[in-house]
């Protein structure tokens, strides 16, 4: 009785399978091939439970998690399409790791920090400086950059190129996405600085940590993201240890990865609990990275996108798109990024304006009544104190820059003639609002194909400003727009790395602003961020924060990595594959409400002839004393019939293209997918109004057929006999998965 309500409760279709209208039913599987590829953890790994055989590690992970099914976070609801995983594992050659080790040694810089020896060992404090150990740097930039792109890239080749093999069919190698592993001896890349007189063994003598970038938060990890199309996690290195100082929620901990060098892994016996940490270090990269959730509906089909940089400020102490000063926006970085983002054949414009905020009354207020204080009490000296913090409510100022952002973006638009001809060949430039046309308010920001993203820096000095917005970021995002707020000040964000709390500037607003163009424009998903719909809310790991990566806090470059830029692609035909299921499920739920009500006969004389009916004959079949035209005709059926088999080519063909991942192509089928599904679901919705527009002047009568005792499994039998005539219309939505053989790459 519960299912029953639990079913009854939703819009179930009576005559068509779950998975029709069911986004937990996903009907759309692509592909997505990961590799894996371990350095250090052959015959001769230590500790021995790091000893890994590859093709059985693929194989668990296979089983652990076969598939993935992203979420649209803008809705809470999942995708309906979802990817189908295939591992590929491998080890680097023992060459291989020898180069690696070497750069990894001669890239360590010592560092003013120092760690707790037993944070690595697990044991009591072993070293002659109280229990503390010096802990290096690891600059990745530069020629360890190289040398890990050489390792994962040779790797590959070893791995995936045998002798005899036919790779036409297989996925462009330029295109592989993968993680790279690593498990090093310690006392093989030990510091230079490092006294080994005393002791040969120096494992817990000294901790390394990768860093990236410069400028921004000062923060190292054991792992990151490469500005390629892998990521590396480093068992040897740290621990470090960061996340959010006001939730444990998916800090990284000691605990969060297995740590080569701690007693318990030296026990033989915890080779099955190492193997399940690592599969859950491959899946994190899957969810996190590889295959993330879309933040936003990317379903954008214009062919110009202008990104209007509209500076607000308060002072006259700097000019930030000016060069040559710490507060500078880097335009032309901002420029190259949004390049990166576009859509084959879309072009990308950025234009920049410099407002005074007392010149704007409504902006100023705006700004002044989204400005909210949070306070928070701690005890000094057995005394509660008061601190209050500014914040600025995003979603407050978003609506109140909704009704700005057409007249302050035409003020930039009309102010080139080129530019206005070009984009908006009908503007007005009367500063009032984009207009097309037909003169219709706010369908400028869409006219002639052209969509206008509005980028607002909001540059401000004064004793009563705001630091962070809501989302304790410099940032905050919407379909419409992107905010950014820049200070000269050196800040305290509400996050720890190490034994501190996570300091940043707000001079310079680059990188906020190409985080938020890329959440806004792709649907691009923060690296420590994803939709739980097990608890219905966004939740936290920030495991993979660090590297190549915009959106901070953790993070010291001000770029994506093309794992990031690819996603951005793959987010927009993933949107449109998703709009056409939509649409075709639209129309066959129509059908369904159309057939509940005009079917003909559902239980009587296809029983009683023997001859169970389908929907569509139901549709087109009539009773011995009927006349007149029928509701649906039997061209008409074979047009729509003829329209889902031609979505079902496309459908085979757009998969294919998937497993190879040639871009252009990807694109162009999406585009041609969705096209055929709305015109399947317009033609529907005409055939349907044209049918019920011939019984308007009827009445529909529906008289109880005799009943058998048996009645009750025969309609079990039809219901099941109608479901199957529906997926053979549907059979486009579930296109036939491949075998899971591995992938073989090719140059």
């Amino acid at each position: 009785l519960a299912l029953l309500s639990a079913t009854l409760a939703t819009r179930a279709p009576k005559h068509m399978p779950k998975f029709v209208f069911s986004r937990s039913e996903s009907p759309i599987t692509v592909p997505l091939s990961v590799n894996v590829v371990l350095v250090g953890f052959g015959d001769h790994a230590s500790p021995s439970s790091f000893r890994l055989n590859a093709p059985e590690f693929e194989q668990y992970l296979t089983q652990v998690m076969p598939d993935h099914h992203p979420t649209l976070v803008e809705v809470g609801e999942k995708l309906h399409v979802s990817y189908e995983v295939w591992y590929d594992v491998a080890h680097a050659t023992d060459k291989q790791t020898e180069a690696l080790a070497h750069e990894i040694q001669a890239g360590m810089r010592k560092s003013s920090e120092q760690q707790p020896a037993n944070t690595i060992t697990g044991e009591g404090g072993a070293s002659s400086n109280g229990g503390m150990v010096p802990v290096y740097y690891v600059h990745v930039e530069g020629s360890l950059e190289k040398a890990l792109d050489a390792t994962f890239q040779q790797a590959l080749d070893q791995s995936y190129h045998v002798a005899g093999s036919d790779d036409s069919h297989a996925p462009n190698q330029e295109r592989a996405y993968g993680l790279l592993i690593i498990n090093m001896d310690k006392n093989r890349i030990a510091p230079s600085d490092q006294d080994t007189s005393t002791s040969p063994d120096k494992s817990g003598s000294y901790a390394y940590r990768y860093v990236m970038g410069s400028g921004r938060a000062n923060s190292g990890s054991d792992t990151f993201v490469t500005k390629g199309r892998f990521a590396v996690a480093d068992l040897s290195a740290g621990p470090s240890q960061f996340g959010s100082s006001q939730a444990g929620e998916g800090a990284v901990v000691q605990s969060s990865l297995p740590r080569s060098y701690h007693k318990q892994w030296k026990s033989p016996n915890m080779s099955l609990r190492f193997r399940a940490e690592l599969a859950n270090i491959v899946i994190s990269a899957v969810m996190y990275l590889f295959a993330p959730d879309i933040q936003f509906d990317a379903l954008d089909f214009s062919e110009r996108v202008l990104v209007p940089l509209i500076v607000f400020r308060n002072h006259l102490f700097y000019n930030p798109l000016e060069k040559g000063n710490s507060f500078s926006i880097d335009v032309a970085k901002i420029e190259s990024e949004i390049q990166r983002m576009a859509m084959p054949g879309q072009q990308v414009q950025v234009i920049t304006g410099l407002q005074g905020l007392s010149e704007h009354e409504r902006i100023s207020i705006a700004l002044r009544k989204s400005t909210k204080s949070d306070t928070v009490h701690e005890s000094h000296g057995g005394k509660y104190q008061a601190t209050s913090n500014l914040y600025i409510d995003s979603k407050s100022l978003f609506q109140e820059l909704k009704e700005s952002s057409d007249y302050l973006a035409s003020g930039l638009i009309s102010s080139s003639p080129v530019l206005s001809h070009t984009y908006f060949p009908d503007f007005t430039g009367d500063g009032n609002e984009l207009k097309s046309s037909n003169g219709k308010k706010g369908s400028g920001k869409w006219a002639m194909g052209t969509r206008v993203l509005p980028v607002y820096v909001f540059s401000l000095m004064d004793e009563l400003r705001p630091l962070l917005f809501d989302t304790k970021t410099p940032y905050a995002i919407s379909k419409e727009a992107v905010l950014v707020v820049q200070t000269g000040d050196d800040l305290t964000l509400p996050f720890f790395t190490g034994t501190k709390p996570l300091k940043d500037t707000l001079r310079d607003p680059t990188a906020s602003i190409i985080a938020g163009v890329g959440a806004a424009l792709g649907g691009l998903m923060p690296p420590h961020r994803r939709y739980a719909q097990s608890h219905q809310k966004l939740t936290s790991n920030y495991l993979w924060a660090h590297g190549h990566n915009a959106f901070g806090p953790f993070s010291n470059t001000s770029g994506f990595s093309q794992i990031s830029i690819d996603s951005i692609l793959m987010n927009s035909v993933i949107s449109r594959l998703d709009a056409s299921v939509e649409r075709v499920s639209d129309a066959l739920l129509r059908m369904d409400d159309f057939a509940d009500k005009y079917l003909y006969d559902p239980l009587g004389v296809g029983i009683s002839e023997g001859k169970p009916l389908g929907l569509l004959e139901r549709l087109q079949k009539r009773g011995q004393s009927d006349s007149g035209p029928l509701l649906v005709s039997y061209e008409t059926l074979r047009e729509l019939h003829d329209d889902l088999l031609e979505l079902e080519k496309k459908m085979s063909q757009h998969v294919e293209t998937l497993y190879m991942q040639e871009p252009a192509k990807v694109h162009q089928l999406s585009d041609e997918i969705f096209k055929r599904a709305s015109a399947f679901h317009a033609h529907s919705i005409e055939v349907l109004a044209a049918a019920e527009e011939r019984v308007e002047c009827c009445s529909v009568q529906h008289a109880v057929v005799k009943r058998h005792r048996w009645s009750m499994w025969i309609r079990a039998l039809l219901i099941g006999l109608i479901a199957a005539c529906l997926v053979a219309l549907v059979a486009f939505l579930n296109p036939q998965r491949r075998t899971r053989l591995k992938p073989k790459y090719k140059d």
